[in-house]
């Protein structure tokens, strides 16, 4: 209840027994929940909810008097809590949030969802075992799946397997040595590939284990990297003319929303 302050409060505030309370947190305070206006809001005694409501104040734009808000927004109902995000607060539900699951805080993996307070992966929301990842939806042994070696997405190249959570050629794993491009769309090495489970030197006789038509002028060539090397992505091997070096694999200038290697 009201009491008596001594001296006496400022219009900003309201005397609560015989201190000050700040009617609302001073501007821009994110997490008002320490202030004297936290556990004054609604009046004296009358506290927010720190379970759904981050502190005491007005929504942008709006009018009258303070109230009890979980960031910009009114609090949160009941059944969901007022959580940090993204910088400011925000309502979450921890039975269905995957970034507060069951808990404020406690993020599910990547590929997960939030099912009754537990992470899980897929629609029945299974928990993988150790050593899986939840890949599009089903839990993957990431270190043993070829098209996710590692982790979700991180495919291997064709004819390679995946031991021990690396990309590896034949039954022993081994890595095969990766192409590299050149100075300026010229040279490179262009390294080795996977060939029926051994690694083979990528040469006009076994180019990405194919063989190039040198009858029609083709020839094994390095493509991607860029014509600055490191700006064009993924360095390849395949057939064809010099050109290859710098417009890449593909047929187009490597790097670039439109090819070129730089914005």
């Amino acid at each position: 209840m009201p009491g008596m302050c001594s001296p006496s409060c400022s219009s900003a505030q309201r005397c609560c027994g015989t201190s000050c309370a700040n009617r609302q947190a001073p501007a821009g305070v994110l997490d008002g929940r320490g202030d004297t206006s936290f556990s004054n809001c609604n009046g004296c005694g009358l506290a927010c909810d720190a379970d759904r409501a981050s502190v005491c104040g007005q929504q942008l734009g709006g009018s009258g008097p303070p109230q009890c808000l979980c960031g910009n927004f009114a609090q949160c109902p009941v059944g969901q809590v007022c959580a940090s995000s993204g910088g400011t607060f925000t309502c979450a539900d921890l039975s269905s949030d995957p970034a507060n699951c069951g808990a404020v805080g406690n993020a599910c993996a990547e590929g997960e969802s939030c099912v009754g307070g537990s992470c899980g992966c897929g629609g029945t929301g299974a928990a993988c075992t150790a050593g899986q990842a939840c890949c599009g939806g089903a839990c993957v042994d990431v270190s043993s799946n070829a098209m996710n070696c590692g982790s979700c997405g991180m495919a291997c190249a064709g004819g390679e397997t995946c031991s021990g959570g690396s990309c590896g050629c034949g039954s022993s794993g081994v890595a095969c040595t990766a192409p590299e491009a050149g100075t300026f769309g010229t040279g490179g090495s262009p390294g080795q590939s996977c060939c029926g489970g051994v690694c083979v030197n990528n040469t006009d006789s076994s180019c990405g284990c194919a063989a190039c038509d040198t009858a029609a002028g083709d020839s094994c060539q390095v493509g991607g990297g860029g014509i600055i090397p490191g700006s064009g992505g993924d360095v390849s091997v395949c057939c064809g003319d010099s050109s290859v070096a710098i417009l890449g694999c593909g047929g187009g200038l490597p790097g670039g929303d439109a090819g070129l290697p730089f914005p």
